[in-house]
């Protein structure tokens, strides 16, 4: 995605120990010659109860995706062929145990045995209500690579982000209209991967990081750091329960189509690794970053 910078109004505070990133993106690389690319993840944490409305652009969000646990092969015209593992979108289900289904994009409908579907993806329409910290997390397209898998705001740093920490503003706001404030620490050590094969063949590096927002003034450890947001937050300077209600996520809805505020727990219980039936709340977008979350969690917890 081309380069779209935040409000220039924005200021961004750097924690002491992410200024060694302040340095070129370019000289970040060429320090680093096994690498190709570099990608970002930011980690939005609220501290209690959110009532979120998401604001997508000609899109409505799926939120009856089922995915298929056998094949099943369709008699007649009016039956939908399933194969185990493809994802659909359930309509309608009748007594008899059949559910209307259809294609992700709507082309073909028809009829398949409910026992044989799964529901893929929770009812993020349904508000987080409670005092726990929560993750801001974002589900991918349907039509994305990775369909509809859920995982934190970020993406590639592009040629024309000054450094790595311009990378994480940008997408945190191109993906999510949130406007970056201050980085409070990195999450692990990065991630490395490869995409391609052969000549195509890229090493990437993904670093993520703790961020705050401009919608939620406050800090990791509870304190204003906007003396002109005291009177928006409420008691010992945590974020006041009427002003969470009004966070605004604006996705994009050529990479994602919902939004959601989990907790620890939740992320505990969406282990990617298990069988379908029972990997949890949230189909995570691989293990790694399911563990890169709990120790998000971790560190935010210690740092009190």
């Amino acid at each position: 995605m081309s380069a779209t910078p935040a409000p220039e109004a924005t200021t961004i505070h750097i924690a002491p120990d992410l200024q060694h990133l302040r340095v070129p993106l370019r000289s970040f690389l060429d320090n680093r010659p096994s690498l190709d690319c570099l990608a970002v993840g930011a980690f939005v944490f609220t501290p209690g109860a959110v009532s979120p409305t998401a604001h997508v652009a000609s899109v409505s969000p799926i939120r009856n995706t089922y995915r298929a646990l056998y094949d099943f092969e369709g008699t007649s015209e009016h039956e939908f062929t399933l194969k185990q593992g493809r994802l659909v979108e359930v309509t309608q289900e009748n007594d008899s145990g059949w559910s209307l289904v259809k294609d992700i994009d709507g082309r073909r409908q028809g009829w398949s045995p409910s026992a044989y579907l799964i529901q893929e993806s929770p009812n993020v329409s349904s508000p987080h209500t409670g005092p726990e910290t929560r993750l801001l997390l974002v589900q991918r397209s349907s039509h994305d690579s990775s369909p509809l898998r859920w995982e934190v705001p970020g993406g590639s740093s592009d040629d024309g982000d000054p450094t790595i920490l311009h990378s994480v503003a940008r997408e945190l706001f191109e993906e999510t209209g949130l406007h970056l404030t201050r980085f409070n620490r990195q999450i692990g050590d990065g991630i490395g991967f490869e995409t391609d094969q052969g000549r195509r063949r890229k090493q990437w590096l993904k670093l993520s990081f703790e961020v705050e927002v401009l919608e939620i003034p406050s800090t990791s450890h509870g304190h204003v750091h906007d003396q002109n947001a005291t009177a928006r937050l409420g008691n010992n300077s945590q974020v006041a329960d009427q002003l969470l209600d009004s966070v605004s996520i604006t996705l994009d809805p050529d990479e994602h189509q919902s939004f959601a505020w989990a907790t620890e727990e939740d992320i505990k219980s969406s282990d990617p690794s298990r069988d379908v039936q029972t990997r949890g709340p949230f189909v995570l977008f691989n293990e790694e970053q399911r563990l890169l979350m709990l120790q998000a969690f971790e560190l935010r917890r210690s740092s009190r």
